[in-house]
């Protein structure tokens, strides 16, 4: 993965290892960037620090967009992290003002979600993962609340909520079985 930045970079050690990086983009090398964003602010807990741990207490990204994709084989195309899947916690992640492009390249069918944000916290890389937010599809707003468990024997446990104007879903998955979905009144 090649990490461009193509602003300023802010660091500051006191009162708390804080960096904020403006203009990036991130995406596999010899390709276009998959996420770009204007800014990525991380602040940092300085005890994990100190034991090699990170342990962001606060990360924000503003304005990112995300290419996210399904290839042939229907396995999401994403880079693999260079961060061990356990090396890095968020105790408050937030996501502000984002646009995620999702493209499935066998059915050549693409969906944006514009203005979308996000607030939750991410314990590991593998989960579990657990917040909330909005976006605006097709002029549509969307509430969702999503949460995800560490993956297990028996696969990973996932619960994806949406909320429209029209109708409440919930839809209950994990990786071993068949995903599940209700309305709810």
């Amino acid at each position: 993965i090649k990490v461009l930045v193509g602003g300023d970079i802010d660091a500051a050690l006191l009162p708390f290892p804080s960096v904020t990086l403006r203009a990036i983009a991130i995406g596999p090398v010899g390709e276009g960037s998959r996420m770009r964003a204007r800014s990525l602010r991380i602040e940092l807990a300085l005890g994990p620090l100190m034991r090699g741990e990170l342990r962001a207490t606060e990360m924000k990204l503003v304005a990112p967009q995300f290419n996210i994709g399904l290839d042939s084989q229907g396995q999401i195309d994403w880079p693999a992290l260079a961060l061990a899947n356990e090396t890095l916690s968020i105790e408050r992640l937030t996501i502000e003002d984002g646009r995620a492009t999702l493209t499935d390249v066998n059915s050549k069918t693409r969906l944006t979600l514009d203005r979308l944000w996000f607030a939750g916290e991410v314990r590991a890389l593998t989960g579990p993962i657990r917040g909330k937010g909005e976006f605006v599809s097709d002029g549509g707003l969307y509430g969702y609340d999503i949460s995800a468990g560490r993956p297990g024997a028996d696969g990973t446990r996932l619960k994806f909520s949406l909320t429209t104007a029209e109708r409440p879903l919930t839809v209950e998955a994990d990786e071993a079985s068949a995903c599940t979905s209700s309305e709810v009144s």
